[in-house]
């Protein structure tokens, strides 16, 4: 088990490590508007994939970034064992992070495939793992 001090630690350093990916999407705009391009795109008819456009490479870069940066923090958040006071936002926290990272690698799928139902069920699932944390927050006001 890891002490408190340590295990706030790595909390601050993985929340940083969002907020820089986060920083990174908006900071890229172009890169944010090929994605809710493409996504637009998905939504009204199927799929023209063309690897080669630098809109689809973009677009797919980033989500690819994204997927692989939640991953690392989801990976080192659920190799500790975290002090028994914060188990239970521990537990939420990892599952949140497992569902938001499922829900991007769901999405990226449909630059593989062309199908739309991808993007539907994974910001589904992005959509629940963020809800999880908001459920958690209000249960300890």
């Amino acid at each position: 088990m890891m002490d408190e001090e340590r295990y706030l630690e790595l909390l601050e350093e993985i929340f940083d490590k969002m907020y820089e990916m986060q920083k990174e999407v908006i900071y890229s705009h172009k890169g944010l508007q090929a994605v809710m391009n493409l996504f637009r795109e998905f939504s009204q008819e199927p799929v023209r994939r063309d690897p080669r456009d630098p809109v689809y490479q973009q677009a797919k870069g980033i989500l690819e970034n994204l997927v692989n940066s939640i991953r690392e923090l989801y990976e080192t958040l659920v190799s500790v064992s975290p002090p028994r006071s914060w188990q239970l936002f521990h537990e939420v926290f990892s599952k949140s992070l497992k569902l938001q990272l499922e829900g991007y690698e769901e999405m990226l799928m449909a630059f593989e495939d062309g199908n739309v139902e991808h993007i539907r069920l994974g910001s589904y699932k992005v959509d629940q793992g963020l809800k999880l944390l908001e459920a958690s927050e209000e249960d300890n006001r």
